[in-house]
């Protein structure tokens, strides 16, 4: 595997009372589409085999070429505050970095076609560097739904980010404080509830959350639902090997 590329942690700010969005400087360019992520560690460490290694990018692909300034999103630990994975990370630390990995997601679809998407907070990095990407607007699909889970209502990330570009967001809250706009349970429940009419059998779905989430919805969906498999996009980042052959899709670095 290829000798990792110098970075340094340019900001750490939080973004929802357990994620963090870090921000860091590379000593080159790193090129890389919606849905590609990254391997982060302190820069005193040898590797990364102990740590949590993957990373989703999470910013506008082609500005972060251009200025050679990369984001991540980082999900912190309730009983100590610091980053899984690369502890107290702050302003100002050395890490190494080595990617992208992963496989781009062809978000774009035909006009008409609706588009959902599904994520937990710590995994939204393809969804945000999409709608970030200058490209955006000149293919996105007709209707776009971003169905989130999160515990409490303080925990909705970039909610504003994605309604700015027509984005339609409904979080699931599994243990609502106060009265929200969204759904009240897990994202599964409102799945199989009829509340939201989602369009099973015309629509595309891209799913980024952890494997037991991603399995159920992949169940229901598919068995309950009869959406499909061919319909279902699942996240998928390569911990062992740099993806490295030729994108299909619509993102094109600048």
């Amino acid at each position: 595997m290829k000798k990792g590329i110098r970075g340094l942690v340019t900001s750490v700010i939080r973004v929802s009372p357990h994620l963090i969005r870090i921000s860091f400087r590379l000593s080159q360019g790193l090129r890389y589409f919606p849905g590609q992520s990254v391997w982060m560690y302190r820069a005193e460490q040898n590797d990364a085999g102990s740590l949590e290694p993957c990373f989703q990018l999470c910013g506008c692909p082609e500005l972060a070429y251009r200025t050679n300034h990369y984001e991540v999103l980082a999900e912190t630990a309730f009983y100590r505050d610091s980053v899984r994975g690369l502890g107290r990370v702050k302003m100002g630390d050395l890490i190494q970095v080595k990617g992208p990995f992963g496989q781009f997601w062809p978000l774009a679809a035909r006009p008409e076609t609706n588009v959902v998407w599904i994520a937990t907070p710590q995994l939204l990095g393809p969804y945000l560097a999409c709608v970030q990407s200058k490209n955006f607007e000149k293919v996105r699909p007709r209707k776009i739904v971003l169905l989130i889970e999160v515990k409490t209502e303080q925990e909705i990330p970039e909610r504003k980010l994605f309604e700015s570009k027509g984005v339609t967001v409904i979080p699931c809250i599994t243990q609502p404080q106060n009265w929200v706009d969204g759904f009240w349970g897990r994202l599964i429940d409102l799945i199989k509830s009829d509340r939201f009419k989602l369009p099973f059998h015309d629509a595309r779905f891209f799913v980024s959350t952890d494997p037991q989430l991603s399995g159920e919805l992949w169940n229901c969906l598919v068995y309950e639902k009869g959406v499909n498999p061919a319909q279902i996009t699942e996240e998928s980042v390569s911990s062992s090997q740099e993806v490295s052959g030729k994108f299909l899709g619509f993102f094109k670095a600048a």
